[in-house]
């Protein structure tokens, strides 16, 4: 569900891409994301007005901006709605708010379970046998991040806080198919994601790094005896392409395992990829 969410799953773009960006402009995004795992795939679109917040080309506010825009994700589990606004006012840091709905349907199999509890044991991708359940709702969520650079290093911390409101079901817990998580109809999901990224300056194309990324997620509400946290840990990189004037083609690939096992306990291994194109109006 990261610079993943620098690229391929916020859409966000990294500051050297930003640099000669001094009038409002359209951002229109589509991108595709795919795994080993077919809960993984998904398809987005977003379009958002960015707005410059300052004229100064030094290296803290040159990227500064503000963006309000609308984000529309699908993938087999549920499909989100929601409007944005993103705020980066320097450099180093940068916030981005969405409120919208969600759409849990089990028309391709992947709904959700429900749960008596936290703790239950899941099963939904272990191949048993197993009712899903349609059912909608809204969420907010906010994202704060912050980022640094040094020489061809960038490092960036990602703490992202989601509240989801669910309704159309009776159970009190459910399942998620896409995260394996159990969540109650009114929760509070936590993930903190960070990156350390190498930048090759001199490889063709405006960005192209190589890196790690280290992502934990949680549900506070659970004890680790309930849900343990997931975490995750990749290899990562990405490269960005300008096939026309004002467009973005943005790569990203992940190859990774669960160091302490995925949330139904395997320690798998897992491979995902992601495509944005961009184009700037």
């Amino acid at each position: 569900m990261a610079l993943l969410a620098i690229l391929a799953l916020t859409g966000e773009r990294p500051a050297p891409l930003l640099a000669d960006q001094r009038t409002p402009e359209w951002v229109l995004q589509s991108g595709l994301v795919g795994g080993m795992n077919p809960t993984v795939f998904g398809v987005s679109a977003r379009a958002g007005y960015s707005i410059p917040l300052s004229d100064d080309p030094g290296m803290l506010w040159r990227s500064t901006r503000l963006e309000p825009g609308v984000d529309i994700l699908a993938n087999p589990s549920f499909t989100d709605v929601a409007a944005r606004i993103y705020l980066e006012p320097i450099a180093f840091f940068d916030i981005r708010a969405e409120a919208g709905v969600r759409a849990h349907y089990t028309a391709l199999g992947y709904g959700l379970v429900p749960r008596p509890s936290y703790g239950q044991e899941l099963t939904a991708a272990s191949g048993d046998d197993h009712e899903t359940e349609s059912a909608t709702g809204w969420f907010i969520r906010v994202a704060p991040r912050l980022k640094a650079a040094a020489g061809p290093f960038i490092a960036a911390n990602t703490l992202t806080a989601a509240w989801y409101f669910l309704e159309g079901t009776e159970a009190p817990y459910l399942e998620e198919s896409v995260t394996l998580r159990v969540i109650a109809r009114e929760d509070l999901v936590l993930q903190n994601v960070t990156h350390l990224l190498y930048q090759f300056r001199d490889a063709p194309g405006p960005f192209a790094a190589l890196g790690l990324e280290y992502a934990r997620a949680w549900v506070p509400a659970a004890s680790r005896s309930e849900q343990k946290p997931l975490q995750r840990v990749a290899l990562m990189g990405v490269y960005v392409l300008e096939p026309a004037p004002r467009m973005e083609l943005q790569t990203a690939l992940f190859a990774g395992a669960y160091p302490t096992g995925d949330p139904i306990g395997r320690e798998r291994p897992f491979l995902l990829g992601a495509l944005t194109l961009v184009k700037r109006l």
